[in-house]
Formats: structure tokens, sequence, C-alpha cells
């Protein structure tokens, strides 16, 4: 492709302004069929063996599935002037130029090695194509042979590059389908490694370029339990009972089509309850149906100072820096997390860093782990349990790695440890406490009395630096050392003992949230005479949280240093901890009944815990509310007023929902002891709305809602608020 353009301009200030641009490209992309090459498929003994299938199926590719590259230039030129100043005929104004001329090349491939591996690469280069200063005359022959022999050497070139950076991905599917024992199991092993070179700013060549990598490895595995079990002719045949059942497959027909359905589905319903007790033991022993396991790993480097260009894929013209290993990915961390090395360092003794103490952006390595976990269980026909299992920790180690003129060396000035860390875990053993008149809880309690448990417990693993004390502290580990606090916190709402609690938390393994789903009521006579559907549902969630820790600056390995309360200073300041528990629904009972009314109710609890170990106390923030609703669909209900002379007849849905809701916010003082309400209120809502579609563009909805607020503490005031009206939606497009 190629555009051209030319603009003029003038007005009362400017004499002339004339801007060209000039834009082409050209694009190639080829997709080939390479044939794989299968040198075992014909072999007859093999092909005859499902055991030797993953020989049988042995595959690789001599050719690429798919070349792309693309080239595009851009270059604008600007000359302009101004009018001169009557006042100022001294100074007679002088052209003044503005021009661009940049150059980008996008390439890349995609190889399928085998069949469960493969590589895709893109890589994009953008670069400047030097001119020389002025004004650009065609008009004169020799000036302008300078311009096009400056531009042509240029490109030749490559021009100047002031971006480079690419893209790999290995991607390996696992061939575990090909082997009998393990063809229920899938799993997928993802790398991905990116490289990036910025150019330092032209006017600023001594502070030198900057590069950074980066390191994307994900593992996911899925195992689908049913083919395992499947295996067994009896515990197939089984599991072919329990596929698809009545509500399941009626689920979208209309209430009428739905009665019709459920009639002739009665008597197999009915059967079904009858369960052979070694059937029954078999289903229950075949609980587990799927699970899923996710882990991903994300790891970079950026470095400032660097004194290399870029040259094919983004290496210097001796291919030595900054290396195969830094542009394929390779971090300073190994994959536990482990420093094995320090690239930084490594560059420097190379001489691939500029000599100046005015670096100001900071050399960094980013870490970041991510583990997830489900399980989707069924201990018995409509019963369906999801456990869910997270756990996140992520790092920035940063430093300021330059030049020192005194010392005539590399040092890192300033170096910090940022990071945050997040886990699922259980506190089902301290939902339900519950605070006395004085809002005095006993869990808070129990955590101020684990406090010398958990200092004992510092003091007597810290290699002799700490020892008993007059009081029931060891020393360097008092009542508001941050380790002792956060250990108590710990065993005290988890429900665990402060004997046994982990005193690192970033060591806690993941606990299994849930969801739970239960839709079989309707099976049994009482309940499939009311209703036609009933479904009950409960879920929690809770998680560990770390946020913001950094290292502190004073900390000395296995130093002495104590902070103004005489404790122990900790290798990573941490300034709050939080726990967050969620349970919504606690239960949910969500029906239809036989004459199409919806009924719901529902029941949430909420409570959120925060230690903050800069004012040594917990917030503890609890909410529970409750909600009713009610639906009805009223058919074929004709509207009051003809439109385009017809009158619309469509269903009217009505809904109402009530909802009453109460939150309380208590901070427990850690060193007084004491516990005070500081807000909450009680917060009523309701909720109705009627909808009319009145064609299939129009849609007419009435709705009333009101929200009353009531504090619970005097120095807030109560409120309400109204919303009243009708909304019309038109859609333009269907």
């Amino acid at each position: 492709s190629y555009a051209y353009s030319d603009q003029e301009f003038h007005d009362v200030n400017t004499q002339y302004e004339n801007t060209r641009t000039y834009r082409g490209s050209l694009a190639y992309q080829h997709n080939p069929k390479p044939r794989p090459v299968k040198p075992f498929e014909n072999v007859a003994f093999i092909g005859k063996s499902k055991w030797l299938r993953l020989i049988k199926d042995f595959n690789f590719n001599f050719g690429f599935k798919q070349i792309t590259a693309r080239t595009a230039i851009d270059r604008s030129y600007l000359e302009r002037l101004i009018r001169p100043n009557p006042d100022i005929q001294s100074l007679p104004p002088a052209p003044t130029y503005n021009k661009t001329f940049n150059w980008t090349n996008q390439y890349g491939f995609r190889y399928e090695i085998t069949k469960n591996l493969k590589v895709d690469f893109n890589a994009n280069n953008n670069s400047i194509i030097g001119e020389p200063a002025g004004r650009v005359n065609t008009d004169d022959r020799d000036q302008y042979q300078v311009w096009k022999d400056s531009v042509l050497t240029s490109i030749k070139r490559f021009g100047e590059t002031t971006t480079y950076d690419h893209m790999v991905n290995f991607t390996y599917t696992l061939p575990l389908d090909k082997l009998p024992l393990t063809d229920w199991i899938t799993a997928n092993a993802t790398y991905g490694a990116g490289y990036k070179w910025d150019r330092a700013p032209l006017t600023q060549d001594s502070i030198g370029n900057t590069i950074q990598n980066s390191r994307n490895i994900n593992l996911t595995g899925q195992l689908n339990f049913v083919g395992l079990y499947n295996k067994v002719k009896y515990l197939k045949k089984i599991n072919d009972k329990g596929r698809g059942r009545p509500a399941s497959r009626t689920a979208g027909k209309s209430a009428d089509a739905r009665k019709g359905t459920d009639k002739e589905k009665e008597e197999p319903a009915a059967t079904g309850l009858k369960i052979n007790p070694l059937e029954g033991l078999a289903r229950l022993l075949m609980t587990i149906r799927t699970g899923t396991f996710t882990y991903s790993q994300n790891n970079g480097i950026l470095l400032p100072g660097w004194n290399r260009g870029s040259n094919v894929i983004g290496m210097d013209q001796g291919f030595g820096a900054p290396g195969f290993g830094f542009i394929l990915g390779e971090q300073n961390q190994d994959l536990n997390g482990n420093y094995v090395r320090d690239f930084a360092s490594e560059a420097a003794r190379n001489g691939w860093l500029v000599q100046t103490p005015s670096i100001f952006n900071p050399y960094t390595n980013t870490r970041t782990e991510t583990i997830n976990g489900r399980l989707s269980l069924e201990p018995f026909r409509d019963m369906r349990i999801e456990l869910l299992a997270t756990r996140t920790r992520s790092e920035n180690k940063s430093s300021f790695f330059r030049w020192n003129a005194t010392e005539q060396r590399y040092v890192n000035d300033s170096p910090r440890d940022f990071g945050n860390f997040s886990v699922s875990t259980i506190n089902w053993a301290t939902t339900f406490s519950r605070d006395d008149e004085n809002f005095v809880n006993s869990i808070f309690t129990q955590m101020l009395a684990a406090r010398p448990v958990i200092s004992q417990r510092l003091g007597s693993a810290d290699n002799g630096r700490s020892a008993p004390t007059d009081s029931a502290y060891w020393s360097g580990y008092g009542s508001t050392q941050q380790d002792v606090v956060i250990g108590a916190f710990m065993a005290a709402y988890t429900g665990k003992s402060p004997d046994k609690v982990k005193l690192d938390p970033f060591r806690m393994l993941p606990l299994p949230n849930w969801d739970i789903t239960y839709d079989g009521l309707t099976k049994l006579a009482l309940f499939k005479k009311l209703f036609r559907t009933f479904m009950v549902k409960h879920s929690y969630r809770s998680t560990f949280n770390i946020g913001g820790y950094q290292t502190n600056l004073l900390y000395e390995p296995g130093g002495d240093v104590l902070d103004a309360g005489g404790n122990f200073l900790p290798e990573k300041q941490i300034s709050v901890v939080t726990i967050s528990e969620v349970m919504h629904p606690f239960i949910n009972f969500d029906a239809t009944l036989q004459n199409s009314l919806l009924a719901k109710f529902e029941y949430n609890r909420d409570r959120n815990l925060s230690l903050g170990l800069t004012n040594y106390q917990v917030t503890e923030v609890r909410g529970k509310e409750y909600v009713i609703g009610s639906g009805y669909r009223f058919k074929n209900v004709k509207f009051p007023f003809q439109l385009g002379g017809k009158t619309p007849q469509s269903d009217l849905n009505l809904r109402v929902d009530l909802s009453w809701r109460q939150n309380n916010t208590v901070i427990r003082k850690i060193e007084e002891g004491q516990n005070q309400v500081t807000a909450g209120q009680d917060i009523i809502s309701i909720k109705t709305s009627a909808d009319y579609v009145i064609d299939q563009r129009l849609n007419v909805r009435a709705f009333y809602e009101r929200v009353i607020n009531t504090p619970v503490i005097s120095t807030s005031f109560p409120s309400a608020n109204t919303n009243i009206g009708i909304s019309l939606r038109f859609t333009l497009t269907q």
C-alpha cells in the first residue's frame, strides 16, 4: 500500500506551512501445509496394539506452518515560515523544518516441530532513517544529491534502531492421550520469552539504552476422573445411568411443555430413587468427577545503562551481548525463586554498561507465582461440590545499579524489595464467634494469649540470639514484635493451636474453598407436589493476604539490631495483614412452584479482619444479610393502549426483593486490650419491578426502590433514598 498527502496552510501570522506525508508498506504471508513425517505409521505390529499408539503417532515436520513479514515507511516533512514583524525588520524570520522518517519492520513464523510441540516467534523493529539538517530542496541538484546519499546510506544500514522487541512461545501438549492408562488426563506446558531493547534519547546518549526480558511458564492439567472410572465396565454402566436428568433436558422449554415432559418422566424418576446398595457405594466412591490445576510463573529483568546496540534478534553485532540466554528469557532466579546469578554484575564485568552515575531508572527483578486448583465432586446425583484453592505471590526487587566514580566500580544503591502474598484458607472454626455486650470477642482474647507461645517458639528457634526473660516473652520477641503478632493472629483467627501454626506466613499452603449445590429435593413426593424446581446453594470463600511488604533497610541477618520497643527488626516490613471471609450465600433456597411462582430466600455472611502493624490493632468488619424475593410471570397480557393500530400482547414479569443487611465495625487495640465500635448500620432495601416487552425492539419497565440506612452509632445520622420511575428501552438493531 502507498499513500501521499500534501497540505498547504497560511494565515495572518504564517506566510506558509507546507506539510507532506509519505506512507508505504509491503506485507508478505506464506502459509505452507507441510506434511508431517510419521516413520512408524505403517509398521504392522505397532498399529495393532493400543499400547504402542505413542510410537505409531510419533511425527515431526520439516517446514514452517506460517511465515510473515511486513515493512512500513512513514515520512513526514514540514516547512514553515512566519510573516515578518514590521517592528523588527532587522531580524527577518527564517524558515523552520520538522522532519520524521520512520521505518518499521515486523516478522515472525510458526513452526510445528510435532503435532504436540509448537513454536511461535514474532518480532518488531522500529528505526529512524537519518536525514541532513535543513531544507529538502529538489531544485538544488547538489543539495538534493547530498540528501539522497545520506538517506540511502541510512537505509542500507536499516536505519537507526530506536526500539526492538520480540516474543517467542513454546507450547507442548503431553501425549498422555496416546497411552491407555493416562488418556483421561490432559496436560499442557507453555514457555514464553520476551525481549525488548530501547534506545537512549538522542540528546542523552550518555545514560545508555535500556533492555528487559520476561519469562512466562504455564502448566495446566485436567483430570477427567469419569474417564478413569469408565475403564471398568461395571462403573461405566453406573455412570451411564446418571447421564442426563429430566430437569436439565426440560430447562429451556415453556411451562406447559415442561409439565407434559414431567408427566412423561414421572415414572422413570420415581424408579430412579430405588438404588442398588452396591451401585450406591460404587457411585459414592466415584465422588471425584473432574479436576483442574494451573501453575504460572512470570519473571522479568529490566536493566538501564546498556551501551550495546541492537542488530539481528536484538543482539549486538558480535552476537555476544546480551546473550542468547537473556533474549530467551533467562532470569536471575531459578524456578524455586532462589537467586543464582546477577545479570547486571555480569554485564558490568563484560563492559556492557555505561560508566556514569547519572542512572535514575532502577534495575528491577520481578517474579509472580500463581497456583490454582479446582476439584468437582458429586457424592451422589443432584449434589455438586466445587472445591477451589488459590495461591499468589509477587515480588519486585529493585536497586540503582550504576557507576561510582569515587570507588571506580559499579554499586547497588538503595536496594529494596516489595511484594504481595495471597492464599486461600479456611477460618470456619472462628466464623460464628460473637461479641458480648461490651464487644469483647473470645477469638481476640485468644490472640492476645497466644503471643507468649509464639514468642517462645520464635526465640527457641533463633540459634541462640534470643533467651527467656522475666516476662512471658523471649528477648527480642516482645508482645508487639511483628512475627509474634502475625503468628498469634494466624493461630487465633484460623482456629489453630499456637503450638502448631506456621510461624512463616509465606509458607502457608492453599486450603480449599467451596461451592455446594443440591437440586434433588423435587424427587421427593412432598416437594414434587409443590415445586417444579427447588435448588439449595452454599458458598464459602476465605483469603489470607499480606499486602505491600517491603525490605527493612536496617535489617541485618543474625544481627542484634532492636527497634524502640526492644524487638528484633524483621527482614520484611509488613504494614497490614488481612483475612477476608465471604459466604454469599451462606444458604440459598431458589424455587419455582407448580403455579410458576418464583420464590427465593438467601442468607449471606461476610467478615473482614485487618491486622495493622503500625498501630497494633485489629479492625473487624462483620456483615450479615437476609434476602427474600418473589416473582411471577403473567402470560399474554394485553397492553392498555394500541400502537400502530394493534394492541400488543406479551408476558408481564413482576419481581419483588426485600433485604435487610447489618454491618458492624469494631477496632480491637492489642496493647490496650480495648474494643470499640466505630461504624455500623442497618440497611433495609425494597426493590420492585414490572417488565413488559411491547415488541422485539421496545421494552418498558416500571420500578420502585427504597433503601433505608440506620446507623448504630450516634455520630452518624439515618438516611433513606427512594427511586421510582419508568424506563423505556428501544433497540435500534436486532
